[in-house]
């Protein structure tokens, strides 16, 4: 029998560093009235399905920096390796902080299919960018 020590996750979800282009609402179809899902109403989605575990954990380079370091670390101090990771993490989000997009640190669950639809549809049209998957 093995015996785990430290974190274990039984999580049901998945974990994803995003990046979502800044856009203007789509044109709704003059038929049915339905639009394209936009990045904007992703995150408002994602807050609403939180029955299902999904969610928007951090917005913006500070807040997702300290999520993962209070999620991942739990506030152990790991030294300069430690610090150089994150001080690279930092320089990819930076990449994207430019008004252009917006960056959020997202849980989506493994049950929630509606979302889980909503954000691989945007992920082919190229709405979102995953920069980290926790798969």
């Amino acid at each position: 029998m093995k015996t785990r020590f430290g974190f274990v996750s039984n999580s049901s979800s998945s974990n994803y560093i995003i990046v979502l282009k800044v856009q203007k609402a789509s044109e709704k179809c003059p038929h049915c009235g339905r639009s394209d899902p936009n990045p904007h109403n992703f995150l408002e989605i994602l807050e609403r399905s939180k029955a299902c575990d999904s969610q928007v954990n951090a917005v913006g380079i500070d807040d997702i920096i300290k999520e993962r370091l209070e999620w991942n670390y739990l506030g152990e101090s790991l030294g300069e390796e430690h610090e150089r990771k994150v001080a690279e993490f930092r320089k990819i989000l930076e990449k994207y902080d430019n008004g252009e997009f917006i960056i959020a640190d997202v849980d989506i669950s493994y049950h929630d299919e509606i979302t889980k639809d909503v954000f691989n549809e945007m992920r082919e049209r190229g709405d979102i960018v995953v920069i980290h998957d926790s798969n």
